[in-house]
């Protein structure tokens, strides 16, 4: 069993990316494999593009049948919309190139 730690929620619309994201409401989430992810701790949301636009705070995780089952709550919105996936590359060459 291979299993994924994760610190951002990445979603697709089918995997139950919210059409509309509103503070405080609860929405679900289903992630193909195993993945552990912060509970009750502000984790970025971010599409499949890599855009993230707030933060949600994961309330429950099931895993069963090769699936991760999310259950989250819009917790804040970032001012302006952030590309993850370039922040996320440039920090992992910043710290590459230290030895």
């Amino acid at each position: 069993m291979l299993l994924e730690i994760n610190s951002i929620l990445q979603l697709s619309i089918e995997q139950g990316f919210p059409k509309s994201l509103v503070v405080g409401k609860k929405y679900k989430g289903t992630k193909k494999g195993y993945g552990l992810y912060p509970i009750d701790d502000p984790i970025d949301l971010v599409d499949d593009n890599w855009i993230c636009k707030c933060q949600v705070i994961i309330k429950r995780v099931v895993l069963e049948d090769n699936m991760t089952q999310l259950e989250f709550t819009v917790y804040r919105f970032y001012p302006s919309s952030k590309l993850v996936k370039d922040a996320i590359q440039e920090v992992i060459e910043t710290y590459s190139e230290i030895d």
